[in-house]
């Protein structure tokens, strides 16, 4: 299978060359930076190895611990004297250093740099907390300070198979490894290989491992470089989606012309249900019509109704009050019928009854008084001394009804005998039956008292 590559100059190549026959091994990187860009220990942790990342700048540890999060990661600067130190943060870059001059030099050039102060460990306190005992390969990358992170490793007790350093200034092709290079091989390291960035050394004891570093990476190690290998993954996919949108290109325009069809389908449907919703209309328009002269019928029967209402509640108004003037006057009839006034008058009002009565009116005009109401109205009078006097009041104050009832009484009397003598006047009082007498006599006595 093709390595992808991810270090800057190929050193990933050369070590997996090397160490190809380990399949989960152990790797300590001083100076991680990105821990994909660049990285020379990310193809080894995508094999499934482990290892120790030790990086001093935040932005970057993040990067790292995001990536890594089986891996021990480390925030803090190497020094071979513990203790805090100056950190010089070039921003945005990996040239962070610990060398005063090296800063200067980027602060002239323009760069941004920040100066912090930070606690530095050593390798060897690294190694006894985190490293188990074979460490396969070493990796140092720190811009300038390589001798100090050296010195900070006692190389006779910890012994990585493989160690590579950076042996150059910073973006520079001067060579630095003759500050630090002695330390290596005074310890029994073995120079194996030199790419114009960094030196290779191997241990004595794994002297076997120095003819991998024997000619440069190459077309036999069967590699591609990450960039490349991401900038393939982006055309496949976008070649993946080109077919896919192919593909439904096809798709669209075979359906296009059933699409067509369904179109002018669901167009004619759709101008049948306006026509059926047209005739429908009409026909609500129609019913809403009907019922809107209902509702003006309705409105004019409730409007009679009300007005019966009203002329109901006016007549039941117009009751009540003739009950209460009702009331109001049998109450003043029993007044009236109860009262003494009414009692003392019982007796004339007795007579003008009768004579109310007695009188009635011919077709001609004249009045005439009715016979028999007449005598018993007399009879009556001889019976009671207060009508009798009553009556003689009356008789003097109506001279015509005294003649009246004095011709009513003579034309009641029987027949004269027509042997009667002739000294007898008509209209006698031998004439007169005896009731009839009797009345005449009253009738002479209330004249005479007059």
């Amino acid at each position: 299978m093709t390595m992808i590559s991810y270090a800057q100059n190929y050193e990933d190549v050369m070590l997996v060359r090397a160490l190809a026959d380990i399949s989960e091994g152990f790797y300590v990187d001083v100076g991680a930076q990105h821990p994909i860009n660049g990285s020379v220990t990310k193809a080894f942790q995508l094999r499934g190895w482990r290892g120790v990342n030790i990086e001093p700048v935040d932005r970057w540890f993040r990067l790292i611990c995001d990536d890594r999060p089986h891996d021990i990661n480390l925030n803090t600067p190497i020094s071979d004297v513990p203790g805090y130190i100056e950190l010089f943060d070039v921003e945005d870059t990996g040239l962070s250093t610990v060398s005063q001059d090296y800063a200067e030099r980027y602060s002239k050039d323009g760069w941004n740099v920040v100066k912090k102060r930070l606690k530095a460990h050593t390798l060897n306190a690294v190694f006894r907390a985190y490293a188990p005992k074979d460490v396969h390969f070493l990796k140092v990358d720190v811009e300038g300070s390589e001798a100090a992170v050296l010195r900070s490793l006692d190389l006779s007790r910890f012994r990585p198979w493989i160690i590579l350093v950076e042996a150059t200034k910073p973006n520079s092709q001067e060579p630095t490894f003759g500050e630090w290079e002695h330390l290596l091989l005074d310890a029994s390291y073995l120079f194996a290989y030199d790419d114009g960035l960094n030196r290779f050394y191997v241990a004595c004891e794994h002297e076997g491992r120095i003819k991998y570093f024997s000619r440069p990476p190459n077309f036999f190690d069967d590699f591609m470089l990450y960039s490349e290998s991401w900038a393939r993954e982006q055309m496949d996919r976008l070649s993946q989606e080109v077919e896919v949108e192919r593909a439904n290109g096809q798709r669209v325009r075979e359906g296009h012309g059933a699409a067509i069809a369904r179109a002018e389908h669901l167009a004619n449907m759709q101008a049948e249900i306006l026509n059926g919703l047209d005739d429908r209309l009409a026909v609500f328009g129609g019913y809403l019509d009907r019922m809107a002269n209902r509702l003006d019928s309705a409105e004019a029967a409730i409007e009679r109704v009300h007005e019966r209402l009203n002329f109901a509640e006016n007549v039941q108004v117009a009751l009540v009050e003739a009950q209460k003037r009702e009331r109001a006057v049998d109450t003043k009839l029993q007044q009236i019928l109860h009262s003494r006034s009414w009692r003392i008058t019982k007796g004339p009002r007795f007579i003008a009854r009768v004579l109310r009565s007695a009188v009635r009116r011919d077709s001609s005009g004249d009045s005439e008084l009715n016979k028999s109401t007449a005598i018993r109205l007399l009879v009556a009078a001889t019976n009671r001394p207060v009508l009798r006097r009553i009556g003689s009041i009356l008789l003097i104050a109506t001279p015509g009804l005294k003649a009246r009832l004095v011709r009513t009484v003579v034309s009641n009397a029987r027949p004269a005998a027509p042997s009667a003598p002739s000294d007898m006047a008509p209209g006698g009082a031998m004439d007169l039956p005896g009731r009839a007498q009797t009345v005449r006599s009253m009738l002479d006595s209330a004249m005479k008292s007059s």
